[in-house]
């Protein structure tokens, strides 16, 4: 081809690169229309070019259409991907009788695929299974703490002496890590939720009562209210004769 057109033939493979390359990304089976001759032309950049690719048997152009011969051996993973499988089939039919070779034949194809399904499939069960191992040791440290001195640390970053920590970190260990009975789930919300009820031991010590819930300090100002309610009446009504 550097010879037809004329120029450097290191240039000649640059130019067939391009050609080669549009033919992958754009067609199936390597055929494209006539018309894309002249497009072909203004990609390599030379014309005449497609003409000259003819010339040696690079290229099959009629009054129709243009074709790359042996496209599916050269070009495209897929159309290799083709071709070997179409060439195994062949190579069975050849070794195989005419009435066992349908069978072998036809399971040959999808061994493949089946492996490669399971080989995705079993990555995917290891991510899943790997996931899972991770998650868990942290729930675990949520639910119990790793040490006493962590407990103890805790409470005394949360207005608590340390011995409000020992005392805990002993409770759960003698009863398994519950909580009226229910098992933990944040070890940390329970010493908050006891700290705002007072129930640890150096605020008993202390005398401070324990916290009223919302509904129980919304109950004790309705009670207050109808107290002082009934009281106006009777200063209304006045003393009795």
């Amino acid at each position: 081809m550097a010879g037809i057109l004329n120029i450097d033939p290191d240039a000649v493979v640059g130019k067939l690169l391009r050609v080669w390359v549009w033919f992958d990304q754009h067609t199936e089976e390597g055929n494209a229309p006539v018309t894309v001759s002249a497009l072909l032309d203004r990609l390599s950049g030379v014309n005449g070019f497609v003409s000259a690719m003819a010339k040696v048997g690079w290229i099959e152009t009629d009054s129709e259409r243009v074709r790359l011969p042996h496209f599916d051996r050269h070009n495209g993973q897929t159309a290799k991907r083709r071709a070997l499988n179409a060439r195994r089939v062949a190579k069975h039919k050849q070794k195989g009788n005419a009435n066992g070779n349908v069978a072998s034949v036809t399971s040959a194809l999808p061994r493949e695929e089946k492996r490669r399904e399971d080989k995705e499939r079993g990555a995917k069960t290891n991510n899943r299974t790997s996931s899972r191992s991770n998650d868990s040791p942290q729930k675990a440290n949520k639910a119990r703490p790793n040490s006493q001195d962590e407990v103890e640390s805790f409470c005394e970053d949360n207005g608590l002496k340390r011995s409000d920590g020992e005392y805990m970190f002993n409770h759960w260990e003698g009863n398994g890590y519950r909580n009226n009975g229910v098992p933990i789930k944040c070890w940390k919300s329970v010493i908050r939720s006891w700290r705002t009820g007072g129930f640890f031991p150096s605020q008993k010590a202390n005398g401070a009562a324990p916290r009223l819930t919302f509904n129980e300090e919304a109950e004790q100002r309705k009670r207050e209210r109808e107290k002082l309610e009934l009281t106006s009446e009777f200063e209304k009504a006045g003393p009795r004769r």
